[in-house]
């Protein structure tokens, strides 16, 4: 860790201590009585998260039909992403006038708050405290103490999207019988691009491979996916990739052969909407593992040796293979374990 992330994070422990000071102690209990009118969703800002918070959502939907639910979003992304949800009746994104947005929430009162997050946020610590719910809802961890009337305690190492799914544990006991819906992609505008490049595509003939991820350490180089894709001349690859790679997909389509140019897609639902109608797709430990799931898309996933990577964001396709790293970073996997892998999915497939 470096000197200034944990000066960060020292921070972050000072702010929650002194929220503790401040607050009368919530009275704990485990359940919710009754049936929710209104209930508040704190969302994450990487896409990974979002996607896997939507279980949750679909199924709060279901089985309360009547419920006002809202959702805070604390970054243009995450309000881009869940604005057109139609399981969501609003969604606030509180760093676009944030004064304004502050005092719209704070002006309601809501039945249930959940704080999804499992790590120390300054942020969520923030409107977990000055919105006001009767019944407030996190992970617990030694920071959410004092702040939350229901401390959800589930191994930390679960699948992020059952953890988010524990919540429901607050209204019935819980039941594990897997997730109890698949994550999805809410809509957003689609290019005409990308529209009449769909329609010509054949469904279930294209193998993807995306060459971006979240982090440094994610990240496979461009030389390793070229040597994949020549390894099967046979088949045809779609390249995906972030808006800051770019630069490389583009130059890995310009080898031509068995890769077909796909447009630059200009949101996530258009990266979502390529995604479904793949045969299968390739990619490192990122959020386009979790796209494949809302399509019950095969998958090849690349993973550093990291465990809670591997369970906390494991792949939630019915079909799907890891290749785990001998180190911290994806780029020291090898062609060769990548080959046999993709070749032992498709023979399954």
């Amino acid at each position: 860790m470096t000197n200034k992330s944990a000066k960060k994070k020292e921070r972050r422990r000072m702010f929650s201590a002194m929220l503790k000071m401040v607050s009368i102690p919530k009275y704990k209990s485990q359940r919710f009585i009754g049936v929710p009118k209104s209930i508040v969703i704190l969302v994450s800002e990487r896409y990974g998260d979002m996607i896997l918070l939507t279980p949750l959502i679909e199924q709060l939907r279901k089985q309360f039909p009547g419920v006002m639910l809202h959702a805070v979003a604390f970054r243009k992304q995450s309000f881009d992403f869940f604005k057109n949800d139609k399981n969501i009746d609003k969604v606030f994104y509180v760093k676009s006038n944030y004064l304004k947005s502050i005092s719209e929430i704070l002006s309601k009162k809501y039945d249930i708050l959940f704080n999804p997050k499992d790590s120390l946020s300054f942020n969520f610590l923030l409107l977990s405290y000055l919105v006001r719910a009767g019944f407030k809802v996190a992970f617990k961890h030694d920071y959410h103490e004092r702040l939350f009337n229901c401390l959800l305690d589930l191994d930390y190492y679960n699948q992020v999207a059952v953890r988010n799914c524990f919540f429901l544990s607050v209204f019935q006991p819980f039941q594990d019988k897997g997730l109890p819906c698949r994550p999805y992609v809410p809509p957003m505008k689609v290019s005409e691009k990308i529209q009449n490049f769909l329609h010509h595509m054949p469904t279930s003939e294209y193998i993807g491979i995306n060459i971006s991820a979240g982090s440094v350490v994610r990240y496979w180089n461009r030389e390793k996916w070229i040597t994949l894709i020549n390894s099967f001349p046979d088949r045809t690859f779609i390249v995906f990739s972030a808006p800051k790679d770019v630069e490389q997909k583009a130059a890995i389509e310009k080898l031509g052969g068995n890769i077909m140019v796909a447009p630059v897609t200009k949101n996530f639902y258009e990266v979502a909407l390529l995604v479904s109608s793949l045969k299968l797709l390739v990619t490192p430990d990122t959020s386009l593992v979790h796209v494949a799931a809302c399509y019950n898309i095969p998958l090849v996933g690349l993973y550093r040796n990291r465990f809670q990577d591997r369970t906390r964001f494991m792949p939630l396709s019915d079909s799907y293979e890891l290749v785990i790293s001998p180190t911290l970073s994806v780029k020291d996997i090898n062609v060769s374990d990548v080959v046999s892998a993709l070749q032992t999915i498709m023979k399954k497939i």
